[in-house]
């Protein structure tokens, strides 16, 4: 925000933030939990060849889309405890944001599955989602996105922002 967005002092901010913040929030615990590896630097090979660094990301894709589809080694954890901490983080940045733009909005985040499809469809669906929380079932996959939209509209309330809800 302070870097690259106040330098182009804008009249609008539009906050879009849940997805990132429940992939970070939850790694954080599946590491904890030994479910998940910390990020890695890559070796000079995946720096200095696109070719291999393609092969490594393609391959770590489809590793997270296997452990994705297994019911074994998933995460555990209270969404709305999670979600809390992204409601005062998302008030934070929001408040920053209010003295860079005259309007600041805050966006409830939209998924395409929902637990009413069947579960092929659903998992279908997830895969943008398994890339980077494959240690997720799909019931928490879709509790964690509910939570943290549940805290937008608080976020939005406690700031003044506007919210643009219903996803």
């Amino acid at each position: 925000l302070e870097q690259r967005v106040a330098a182009v002092a804008p009249d609008v901010i539009v906050i879009y933030d849940a997805a990132a913040d429940l992939a970070v929030d939850t790694h954080v615990l599946a590491e904890a939990a030994g479910l998940a590896e910390a990020p890695r630097s890559p070796g000079w090979l995946g720096r200095t060849s696109l070719l291999w660094k393609l092969i490594l990301k393609n391959r770590e894709f489809l590793a997270s889309q296997r452990a994705a589809r297994s019911s074994e080694g998933k995460l555990r954890c209270d969404m709305d405890a999670l979600a809390a901490g992204f409601e005062e983080r998302l008030v934070r940045l929001a408040g920053r944001a209010r003295d860079v733009a005259g309007v600041v909005a805050l966006v409830t985040f939209a998924t395409k599955f929902a637990p009413t499809q069947p579960l092929e469809e659903q998992l279908a669906n997830m895969e943008q989602s398994f890339t980077f929380m494959p240690y997720l079932a799909p019931e928490a996959l879709n509790a964690g996105f509910e939570a943290y939209n549940r805290a937008i509209a608080p976020a939005a309330g406690r700031t003044g922002a506007r919210l643009i809800g219903d996803h």
